[in-house]
């Protein structure tokens, strides 16, 4: 499975990435893993020290987070707008 990395992908230290896919300007906090399969679509976050397991989806703007990664909550309009921001100085 490869890994695909899209276009403002932010990723964080010490995150392990292994055969996903990161949509543009997808979000992956310090300390993640992303299992084989996985999928992480644009303006979505995976929380720091997460775990997303094999084959699971992060959709368009919801936050995920723990160890396994499950749904926390959407993301606000702030929220992605300081994503966004943050692709240019991180």
């Amino acid at each position: 499975i490869p890994l695909v990395i899209g276009e403002g992908v932010t990723v964080g230290h010490q995150a392990m990435l292994h055969g996903c896919t990161l949509h543009d300007r997808a979000f992956v906090g310090l300390g993640t893993i992303v299992m084989d399969g996985c999928v992480i679509e644009g303006d979505a976050m995976l929380a720091a020290g997460a775990m997303l397991t094999p084959g699971k989806t992060i959709p368009h703007r919801e936050m995920w987070g723990g160890r396994p990664a499950k749904l926390m909550r959407p993301l606000t309009d702030e929220q992605v707008a300081g994503m966004r921001e943050g692709i240019t100085h991180y």
